[in-house]
């Protein structure tokens, strides 16, 4: 990823702010009270710092990248805390994680790829106990609530972050680092968004 916001360019600048934009519009801004559990289970420690940590979190737009990446005092801070936000919470939260990748603050990628990439799309959860499933219908059911203007707007976010990754290819000469964006974006995001 680019080091500085302005180098990013014009194009990607403007097609930044409208997205910017679009997100307040087509997320909801404040959480709904009561709302439903932040974890999903509270096995682990991590789980119960994200727990802890969201509680209080009721407008993703007060969220930046610094605090979704620091706290609570994890090594990893809250970018682990994707995992265990419950299907609800991440799909309420998922604007503040995207927004903060526009400013170039951190990189949820992953949390929009998985299950959606060519490794992940047909892999079982766990190898152990098959009946779990495979991470591509996990993921297709953790973001089948999104509202066809959510699914658009992160389909854009994607096509964002894949021109992105195209000009960092031009400025650096290297590989590309986010393959799996633009096969999550053509395999699931880009149809889904079109068939509304």
């Amino acid at each position: 990823m680019l080091d500085d916001d302005e180098d990013v360019g014009p194009d990607l600048s403007a097609a930044r702010d409208a997205l910017l934009a679009e997100f307040l519009r087509v997320f909801p801004t404040r959480r709904p009270e009561p709302f439903p559990p932040l974890v999903d289970n509270l096995h682990s420690s991590d789980a119960v710092q994200a727990a802890a940590a969201f509680a209080e979190a009721r407008d993703w737009t007060s969220l930046d990248g610094e605090w979704l990446h620091a706290v609570p005092n994890t090594d990893n801070g809250l970018t682990t805390a994707r995992c265990f936000l419950s299907n609800a919470a991440l799909r309420f939260y998922l604007p503040a994680y995207l927004t903060a990748s526009l400013k170039l603050q951190l990189d949820p990628m992953h949390t929009v790829t998985l299950g959606f990439d060519v490794r992940t799309r047909d892999a079982l959860i766990d190898e152990a106990r098959p009946e779990r499933g495979s991470w591509g219908a996990y993921a297709r059911t953790r973001w089948a609530d999104l509202t066809p203007g959510q699914v658009r707007a992160v389909a854009r976010f994607m096509e964002w972050h894949v021109a992105l990754d195209e000009r960092c290819i031009e400025v650096t000469r290297g590989l590309s680092r986010h393959r799996d964006t633009a096969e999550a974006l053509a395999y699931y995001w880009a149809p889904r968004a079109a068939g509304f």
